[in-house]
């Protein structure tokens, strides 16, 4: 073979050789693309969010507590649209009542859709527009005759579900309930079935509850497993005065459990003789939390309680909640003192009011420690202690640091009064607390606070 004929078989040989493996690298990029293009697509999905509220007498009309949890939810809806959820997002608020399936949507429906021209304009709307609405659905519950006779749940949930049935995408469903499925005469509860839907069940006792509020806190239990047995992809339950922007998205985003919750419960009942003594433990009470507040686990919300007999008429006052920031945002508690401002409001505000106190303790606390959403805790029970502790201790309060505020003014007999005052801190010691302490109202220090919620 000659030199020429030589060169020539190399150079097709070399050829061949490129093509091959041009087209590999081609079929490669090809099924990289295809791939990227799949997983895309599944991004790009819409997302769909229904808010149901219950309108039924037992529950409407709604009170502050029930506005605020849907103010929050307007909000937490928002920012998920704009950061978390694949877009359009699209919102639907509708009723629960006697006839849930055919009751028209409230408000407008919203379609958000994330744009880089005007993004600012068109968040700030979206914002205003779910504000709007949860006022709207407040006033309505408020209107003489718009209270239902009934309660069909299930209706109603099958009313959210069937809207969006045949979509593919990210599914939400709030709903803002006693829970206590009441229908009329003769009619059956539908059967449900759901899509894979992430459900939150924000929840608050009816006036028509048992004394004993396991009664309630066992229908919410059976209402979460049914809807997880139904086809739901996760069940999360929120009582309503936990609702927050935070706690609303940590359940739909399922992220662990952080942050810290304060929970101030009063057992105390005005007019009190000793108000002032009682006004000066709450202020500083107040300063003591929110000085610590930028140690702990942010956010860090803060609440106020009052018992009351039943226990399921506890009152509770709508957390505040600081959240540590150098640049301070509008709608947040930034700065310590302005938090400490605010939880002092509220306590002393809370001890001005009649019928509450000298309530069922127990029964509070357990409406209090259900679905507690933070992964650090802290208990403040301020009481005469007038009655024992229950036999049963309650494994909810396991993991909360809890501080007995004592007032011992009304005793009558002193041993007695310390021996039930040793009873308590034994049952929150059985019940698996983390600390247990107890100060006297009238010698309150920030320093004796301090090594009780931290020690």
């Amino acid at each position: 073979m000659g030199h020429y004929t030589r060169v020539l078989v190399i150079f097709f040989i070399s050829t061949l050789l490129l093509a091959d493996c041009g087209c590999n690298q081609a079929a490669t990029t090809a099924a990289q693309r295809k791939e990227v293009k799949t997983n895309a697509s599944a991004e790009d999905l819409p997302s769909f969010a229904t808010v149901i509220v219950d309108f039924s007498a037992s529950f409407a009309p709604l009170s502050q507590i029930d506005r605020l949890a849907l103010k929050e939810t307007g909000r937490a809806l928002a920012d998920l649209a704009v950061q978390d959820w694949p877009p359009p997002t699209t919102i639907v608020w509708r009723k629960i009542g006697t006839a849930s399936a055919t009751s028209a949507p409230f408000c407008d429906v919203l379609e958000f859709n994330r744009s880089i021209i005007g993004a600012a304009t068109s968040v700030d709307r979206l914002r205003a527009q779910l504000d709007a609405c949860a006022e709207s659905v407040v006033s309505a519950s408020r209107a003489a005759g718009t209270q239902e006779p009934y309660t069909d749940i299930s209706d109603g949930i099958m009313m959210a579900v069937q809207n969006w049935a045949g979509m593919r995408g990210k599914k939400a469903l709030i709903i803002l309930s006693d829970f206590l499925e009441d229908l009329p005469k003769g009619k059956r509860a539908t059967p449900i079935q759901l899509q894979g839907e992430s459900v939150l069940l924000v929840h608050r006792p009816g006036t028509t509850e048992a004394s004993d509020p396991a009664t309630y806190l066992n229908r919410i239990s059976n209402w979460k497993s049914r809807l997880e047995a139904s086809g739901a992809q996760s069940v999360a339950i929120l009582p309503a005065f936990r609702a927050t922007l935070h706690t609303i998205e940590q359940a739909f985003m399922q992220q662990p459990v952080t942050g810290t919750s304060i929970s101030l419960v009063t057992d105390l009942a005005p007019p009190m003789s000793d108000q002032r003594v009682v006004n000066r433990a709450v202020t500083t009470l107040s300063r003591a939390i929110a000085s610590r507040a930028s140690e702990w686990s942010a956010p860090v919300t803060a609440g106020w309680f009052a018992t009351a007999q039943p226990a399921w008429r506890t009152t509770a006052i709508a957390p505040v909640v600081y959240t540590p920031r150098l640049a301070r945002r509008a709608n947040e508690l930034n700065s310590t003192d302005v938090f400490a401002k605010a939880i002092e409001e509220m306590g002393l505000a809370l001890h001005q009011r009649q019928n509450i106190g000298n309530g069922d303790i127990d029964g509070t606390l357990r409406l209090i420690s259900n679905s507690d959403s933070a992964s650090a805790r802290y208990l403040v029970l301020l009481s005469d202690f007038a009655n024992q502790p229950p036999s049963t201790a309650k494994s909810s309060l396991g993991g909360n640091r809890i501080l007995l505020v004592y007032r011992a003014t009304a005793a009558i007999d002193g041993a007695q009064f310390f021996d039930r005052l040793a009873r308590w801190q034994e049952y929150f010691k059985a019940s698996g607390v983390t600390q247990v302490c107890a100060l006297d109202v009238a010698t309150l220090t920030d320093s004796a606070i301090g090594d009780c919620l931290q020690r």
